[in-house]
């Protein structure tokens, strides 16, 4: 209809406000997806897979630790807490097995932190050299717990932050055949701090807006 206009939801910003103002918490949950190693030989692009879900080291929780750190500054609350990722019901899902069932929460607004990698070696076949490159990844999705118009409880997607660091490349000696084989190049936490500088530029500029 001519002039009608359309009642717009609150935002993120007053969301955030409101249930801090309430004393609740925004959970904050930090994930990992795992390693993966490929190698390539060119001048195919093609890549063939070493290994997979190989374990994301421990210093990478400080990327948790970091987006509640930054929420609350950014939103200027306290209410971004983290929350154990054992705490989160998990479902079955036939193609990615079994992921957190966020719906299933009592959470109004949340954060899940999830940080991955991948090892690539390039395997120059005319010269025989080898190197290696490591590049780490984090999506930062920040969700809240919604009904839809079917009455049904579903998991809404509001923003998801990504960003990624990248190692220099690191010559080898053989051929990696194990996530072991590929740190001993290029330590696989050596991206924390890179990855920590990028979350909080993403972050500050996501809860300025």
């Amino acid at each position: 209809m001519p002039g009608l206009v359309l009642a717009k939801g609150p935002t993120t910003k007053e969301k955030v406000a409101a249930l801090a103002s309430a004393g609740k918490t925004i959970p904050v949950v930090y994930l990992t997806a795992g390693i993966n190693g490929v190698s390539v030989v060119p001048p195919s692009i093609m890549e063939t897979a070493i290994f997979n879900n190989g374990a994301v080291p421990a210093d990478y929780a400080a990327i948790g630790d970091e987006a509640v750190k930054s929420f609350n500054a950014g939103f200027g609350v306290t209410a971004f807490k983290t929350v154990p990722s054992s705490q989160i019901p998990v479902v079955e899902k036939a193609i990615w097995g079994k992921v957190p069932d966020w719906a299933a929460t009592d959470f109004e607004l949340y954060v899940a932190v999830t940080v991955s990698g991948q090892y690539k070696a390039n395997l120059a076949s005319s010269t025989g050299a080898k190197s290696a490159k490591l590049n780490m990844k984090c999506a930062v999705e920040v969700m809240e717990n919604i009904v839809d118009k079917k009455g049904q409880k579903k998991s809404d997607s509001i923003k998801t932050l990504r960003f990624d660091a990248q190692s220099k490349t690191a010559p080898i000696e053989k051929t990696p055949a194990t996530l072991e084989d590929f740190s001993a190049a290029i330590p696989a936490a050596s991206l924390t701090a890179d990855l920590l500088e990028k979350e909080k530029a993403e972050i500050a500029k996501f809860a300025a807006k």
